[in-house]
């Protein structure tokens, strides 16, 4: 039963999937140079050509479809062997299709039109059948406030119903620095993010006499620059109140984020629809302003594959 399982995962990620959005993001992001060699350096994050990579994830599950391997007829090595070819073409159909997926993600205007004035991000979903699809979307979503409340817009305005979980702080990481590195560290994450996500507070407390920090990252809430620049001025602060060799404990949050949840209606086939996420409350200037956040979803027959959240150049 698992064989027949992996294998028609493995074979719909890459007919539905991979080869046609990689063809789409390819023919977008390369135009007339698209399946060529690359002639210089790609800083894109998107490998160019895939052709290579797609080949070689069909040969993985080819070799895995003679009868007696395929039907669960053979001895138990070979059927133990099986497993990390499946393993494999889904690790390279997963990482192409994020990749495509991202790239097209990019080439859409984002920017809130006059009926879905006010939203803070978008939702792409995009939907790899045949034909037109309706499903439902779980993902999680950034808050800037763990009492707001936010509501989902069709292109045309109109509100969606959806439910929400209740707001948390997701873990993400904790160690501890000597002191002297802080600044450097502090400088260099503001500037380049941790995990894909950009650095929007950090607050300083002592525990006993051990200097703590909590800092949070999001995809697409705008950083606090007030709130950096008084954590550094703190560090400062602290390197005239501790030895240089003091350990600091810093802990890394994911910023309050809830798990919302709504039908996307008629995702056109091998395509895609945008939605939009708008604030409720009464919010403060910073989180007025109009960024280009998408937050991606990918449906899968009649059901969310994944989702996963990205921020686009203003």
């Amino acid at each position: 039963m698992w064989i027949k399982q992996r294998n028609h995962h493995a074979q719909t990620l890459l007919e539905r999937w991979v080869e046609p959005f990689s063809t789409w993001a390819e023919l977008v992001t390369r135009g007339e140079s698209a399946f060529t060699p690359q002639q210089g350096f790609d800083q894109t994050g998107r490998i160019s050509d895939p052709t290579p990579l797609i080949h070689q994830a069909w040969k993985l599950l080819i070799s895995n479809h003679p009868h007696d391997s395929i039907c669960g007829c053979s001895i138990d090595q070979v059927h133990h062997e099986m497993l990390p070819r499946f393993d494999q073409v889904d690790q390279i159909g997963e990482a192409l299709t994020q990749q495509s997926l991202n790239a097209l993600a990019g080439a859409v205007d984002s920017v809130p039109n006059e009926v879905t004035a006010g939203s803070y991000a978008a939702i792409q979903v995009f939907n790899a059948a045949p034909y037109d699809q309706s499903g439902l979307v779980s993902l999680e979503i950034d808050l800037s406030d763990p009492n707001l409340q936010i509501q989902i817009l069709d292109e045309s305005g109109n509100v969606l119903e959806s439910s929400a979980q209740p707001a948390s702080k997701p873990f993400m990481e904790s160690n501890t620095y000597p002191m002297h590195e802080l600044t450097g560290l502090l400088s260099t994450t503001a500037q380049s993010g941790y995990d894909a996500k950009q650095l929007i507070n950090a607050h300083l407390s002592l525990e006993g006499n051990q200097p703590q920090i909590e800092a949070e990252f999001s995809n697409i809430i705008p950083p606090d620059q007030e709130n950096l620049s008084q954590a550094l001025t703190g560090i400062f602060k602290w390197y005239s109140e501790f030895d240089k060799e003091t350990q600091v404990q810093i802990t890394l949050r994911n910023t309050w984020s809830s798990k919302i949840s709504f039908l996307a209606t008629s995702v056109p086939a091998f395509g895609l629809r945008t939605f939009w996420v708008r604030q409720l409350a009464q919010t403060t200037q910073r989180n007025q302003q109009h960024h280009s956040n998408v937050l991606m979803g990918r449906l899968k027959m009649s059901s969310l594959s994944y989702s996963s959240i990205r921020q686009l150049p203003p």
